[in-house]
């Protein structure tokens, strides 16, 4: 019985000392799908809605939705984009999953950075919390 409880314990105390892994980064990237579909069709709505509460805090979202807008404008369609890098951070309230893409578009390309965030006790699911787009120069 010792022996059993004993082992019952271990097992318990191993898999306490596991790390929990971030495990959303496709979800994540589908969602990066959906946002640059939607800037291409300017479907506003859907582009706005991927956004979270703490991004609308930082930008308000008729000016984040007016950069958007001109963005697409200035730059035509989305042609493409290219992953410069992904990466997952696993924390105890949080999981975060940044990307960075070189988006092609019509006219130019950007360097895009987002970090797309979901905390381990809300409801809301991923949504993302920082996008910082950068113009390139085409060579």
């Amino acid at each position: 019985m010792k022996r059993l409880l004993g082992t019952v314990f271990l097992a318990l105390a191993i898999a306490a000392c596991t790390p929990y892994q971030a495990n959303q980064q496709e979800d994540a990237a589908r969602m990066l799908d959906k946002l640059y579909a939607a800037i291409d069709q300017e479907d506003w709505g859907t582009a706005l809605s991927l956004y979270g509460k703490r991004f609308y805090e930082e930008y308000p979202r008729a000016q984040w939705k007016a950069r958007l807008v001109k963005l697409r404008e200035r730059l035509g369609h989305v042609k493409g984009r290219d992953l410069v890098f992904s990466q997952r951070d696993a924390k105890y309230r949080y999981d975060a999953y940044i990307f960075s893409y070189t988006v092609h578009y019509e006219k130019g390309d950007t360097r895009d950075l987002i970090t797309i965030y979901k905390a381990v006790d809300e409801k809301t699911g991923l949504h993302i919390v920082a996008h910082v787009i950068k113009p390139l120069k085409r060579s």
